[in-house]
């Protein structure tokens, strides 16, 4: 993952120190979300959520059961390569991240709304953006063009 550090005057420092402090936090939910799934712990995987979607994913494990839901979510992650976050918007106590799901042959981008409660954020919707094959194939080996020599 790369990160990128942006020196600030001293009369933001305030409000950097904040907006790091939350950036840092929503990192930590996401890096939790993608390790919990690939590990199949549910209860911990839950707790990534509130609200509605916290609902909607318990709703699907009552239906399914927690084997096959425990299965669904390391089977979901066990082909991911990588994980890119972008697009971030943080306003108060709501944010925005787009998440992009790299896999071997294709990508998977979604847009995690999230809420910070009693001090924790957490994803309170995902909206699936898009999928699609990169030109290039994750772990494709690239080697730069070089003039033929006659």
């Amino acid at each position: 993952m790369l990160a990128v550090f942006l020196a600030r005057s001293p009369s933001q420092s305030d409000t950097a120190s904040t907006n790091r402090t939350d950036e840092e936090a929503l990192d930590t939910v996401i890096e939790r979300l993608i390790s919990t799934a690939q590990a199949g712990d549910v209860d911990a995987w839950l707790n990534c959520f509130a609200g509605a979607a916290r609902s909607r994913h318990e709703s699907s494990l009552e239906v399914t059961g927690r084997e096959r839901f425990t299965a669904g979510l390391r089977q979901r992650t066990a082909l991911l390569r990588s994980y890119v976050t972008t697009n971030w918007q943080i306003e108060g106590l709501r944010a925005t991240v787009e998440l992009e799901r790299v896999f071997a042959e294709r990508n998977v981008r979604v847009k995690l709304d999230l809420e910070k409660l009693n001090g924790q954020w957490q994803i309170i919707a995902e909206t699936p953006l898009d999928e699609f094959s990169p030109e290039i194939l994750y772990g494709t080996p690239v080697v730069p063009e070089t003039p033929e020599s006659n």
